[in-house]
């Protein structure tokens, strides 16, 4: 996976069918945007409760071309 903006992940998870699962608890909140199949299209690490702030960092699969959008 590799890091995105804000901006750019959510510009390309809001056209997909994915749902946000959070993963096991650890010192960071991590997010993966699946499909139904469980495909992963995204993952989104935040610093505490799932809040989104300056601190969250956002990745989406290396494939993903971003000079398309």
């Amino acid at each position: 996976m590799k890091e995105v903006t804000k901006e750019e992940f959510f510009k390309v998870i809001g056209s997909q069918d994915v749902h946000p699962q959070p993963q096991a608890e650890d010192r960071y909140r991590t997010g993966l945007f699946k499909t139904a199949d469980g495909t992963v299209k995204g993952k989104l690490v935040t610093s505490d409760s799932y809040a989104i702030d300056e601190k969250s960092k956002f990745y989406l699969p290396e494939s993903t071309n971003l000079t398309t959008l």
